[in-house]
């Protein structure tokens, strides 16, 4: 009885993985889904037509900031050549911050997408309308779903004798306790084991100014 309990253990562990996978699949499934959804046809074709117009403009920012970025690198190649040795460096260090803030802006704009695009992409699956316009992307969002239903019957099958669960009653709070003193030690450490950027872009300017000038 308790090698079936500790099989049923292992076995339950498996599956929470691959169910997590498997949501994470879904999900993935359907941003893509809701991105083309969002930017192709009628803002209004799925009756989410707020959350389009958000996926939109959303987008809308993610290219200016590319173009942004572009032409952060263009400028920096132009004023590279034009200036003295002993600035390049500088102009060198001003892209690379730059760019860098550039980048950081466009990651935060596409996380937001993210559940807007997920959430078109739940209201357009099942309408024919995606169907037709979206199919390979519809397919995905189908596979996630099967996937998934296939597990969760998998896991009714394997702990129906354990009453849903075969892991011992203290495990899921020992989870969630764990889980939150780790969140919590590392917002703790983050300031101490990962230094700020701008600290870092300063001590390396300041470095390079100091050499410079005392080399002159």
């Amino acid at each position: 009885m308790h090698f079936d309990r500790l099989s049923a253990i292992l076995h339950q562990l498996r599956l929470d993985l691959r169910e997590q996978n498997a949501r994470h699949k879904e999900r993935r499934a359907l941003r893509v889904l809701g991105q083309a959804a969002a930017l192709t046809g009628s803002p209004d074709d799925y009756n989410v037509l707020e959350l389009v117009t958000g996926v939109r403009q959303g987008h809308h920012s993610v290219d200016a900031l590319s173009r942004e970025t572009t032409a952060s690198l263009e400028a920096d190649r132009a004023d590279y050549i034009a200036s003295a040795a002993w600035m390049r460096p500088v102009v060198v260090l001003r892209g690379l911050c730059t760019r860098a803030v550039l980048r950081h802006r466009i990651m935060l704009e596409r996380r937001a997408l993210g559940t807007p695009e997920e959430a078109i992409g739940a209201a357009a699956a099942n309408q024919p309308l995606a169907f037709a316009r979206h199919p390979d992307q519809v397919k995905s969002v189908v596979d996630a779903r099967a996937e998934l239903r296939r597990l969760l019957e998998e896991r009714k099958r394997l702990l129906e004798p354990f009453g849903g669960s075969a892991l011992p009653n203290w495990f899921p709070h020992l989870h969630r306790e764990s889980t939150v003193l780790g969140r919590a030690l590392w917002l703790q450490f983050k300031p101490n084991v990962l230094p700020r950027g701008s600290a870092l872009a300063g001590l390396a300017v300041g470095w390079w100014l100091a050499n410079t000038y005392t080399d002159s």
